[in-house]
């Protein structure tokens, strides 16, 4: 009997995947629950186990192409059984980088540039070689002043090699450019990403509240905390801490800790955090739940889990969902502010920036003291303008008495 293995839907919200890699080869044998191919949805990249034993009959499709879910992707039956050679389905898309074909340079073709009604030298038709154009290009020299010896008047390399000898290309300086172009279609991750920015922008009244925070006593803490956790091997982040004074805040805030959906404004008493996260897949955001329940150091735990998770591509799709608020820190690329587009369902993301010494005011007194900007960019349908700004003053007022996190 021949098992016909199908693109899984791995989420709720799964449409299509993308064949990454495949872990077994035609012929090879297989055991029910060994991983046989890895899987690209549009937040993670999944390995799949195979759901049946048997020999490898056929892979129908190459890596890096598209299909919808639930499309037989290959066949697993017994050594001796034939599978069908090819599946009848709908057209798929492959997502290789490919490059246009009105670009592409053969080894062995003229390189045609479009003829024009004038047939001055500036302007004639010309065909030459890749070999005579990389060769004129380097050189600095215009290929309509070049006479063709090849067939159809090409312009073979020998030609450029001749007009350089005999001097007559030392006063052209500008190079000749060949246009090429190479393509990726918009799929996997970019493609959702692209999708839920769109919504989210055409969908929510979006709008943004700004702070300046002292740094100055969340820099002693963290010092504190990572000398008493130094023996552990434990180290506690900026982005921990602000993890914790979110998650309070919000608790305190529920109208931030809020979202819009069909049956009205849902307020949560939990504080799901998700972190925006630059993976090699693209942009994601995992989720540390329930963070109003846990101590720094379990905060610190969780948080560096998911992170390594998304840069690793290990992502499940659970990992993503759930989210109640999300952080967005570009510090370390030395940003000083920036404006965050909120990912839905939710009500607010907060943009974070760099730590950076700046002059304040104090007592009258102008002094140096460490400064980060923080962007709230928050939903006006859900919460108005002066709850928002609470609720960042609130942020604003943990992160410069981190000893009220402990209260």
């Amino acid at each position: 009997m021949i098992d016909m293995f199908k693109m899984p839907k791995l989420g709720m919200d799964m449409e299509e995947g993308i064949i990454v890699k495949w872990l077994k080869s035609e012929g090879d044998l297989i055991q029910a629950g060994e991983p046989f191919v890895e899987i690209e949805t549009d937040k993670s990249v999944v390995q799949v186990e195979s759901p049946t034993s048997g020999t490898v009959l056929k892979l129908y499709y190459p890596e890096g192409t598209t299909l919808p879910c639930f499309q037989p992707i290959a066949a697993i039956g017994q050594e001796g059984d034939q599978a069908p050679d090819h599946i009848s389905s709908l057209p798929t898309v492959n997502d290789t980088p490919v490059e246009s074909e009105e670009t592409v340079l053969q080894p062995t073709a003229a390189v045609a540039l479009p003829a024009v009604e004038s047939a001055s030298p500036q302007t004639r038709k010309l065909l030459a070689t890749p070999r005579a154009c990389r060769l004129s290009q380097k050189n600095g020299i215009d290929l309509h002043m070049v006479s063709g010896t090849g067939p159809n008047g090409r312009i073979v390399e020998h030609d450029v090699r001749v007009f350089i000898e005999n001097g007559a290309g030392r006063a052209i300086t500008a190079p000749v450019r060949i246009p090429k172009e190479t393509v990726t279609p918009l799929s996997g991750v970019r493609k959702i990403t692209a999708a839920r920015m769109h919504q989210s922008l055409s969908e929510m009244a979006q709008t943004n509240t700004r702070m300046d925070v002292n740094m100055t006593n969340m820099i002693s803490m963290r010092k504190q905390i990572n000398d008493r956790l130094e023996k552990d091997d434990i180290k506690i982040s900026f982005l921990d801490l602000l993890i914790a004074v979110c998650a309070k805040a919000l608790i305190e805030n529920p109208q931030a800790n809020a979202s819009l959906q069909s049956d009205g404004i849902h307020y949560r008493n939990y504080a799901n955090i998700g972190i925006a996260v630059d993976s090699k897949n693209g942009l994601v955001v995992p989720v540390v739940k329930d963070v109003d329940l846990m101590s720094i150091v379990e905060i610190s735990k969780n948080s560096r889990s998911m992170i390594d998770k998304a840069r690793q591509g290990s992502l499940l799709p659970d990992d993503m969902k759930g989210g109640s608020f999300t952080i967005s820190n570009l510090g370390m690329f030395e940003v000083d502010s920036f404006t965050a587009i909120i990912n839905p369902p939710e009500t607010c993301i907060l943009a974070v920036g760099r730590i950076a010494d700046r002059a304040i005011v104090e007592n009258n007194q102008i002094i140096i003291r460490p400064m980060m900007n923080l962007c709230l960019t928050y939903d006006h349908r859900v919460i108005d303008g002066a709850p928002s700004a609470r609720f960042l003053q609130c942020i604003k007022h943990y992160i410069e008495n981190p000893i009220w996190l402990l209260m």
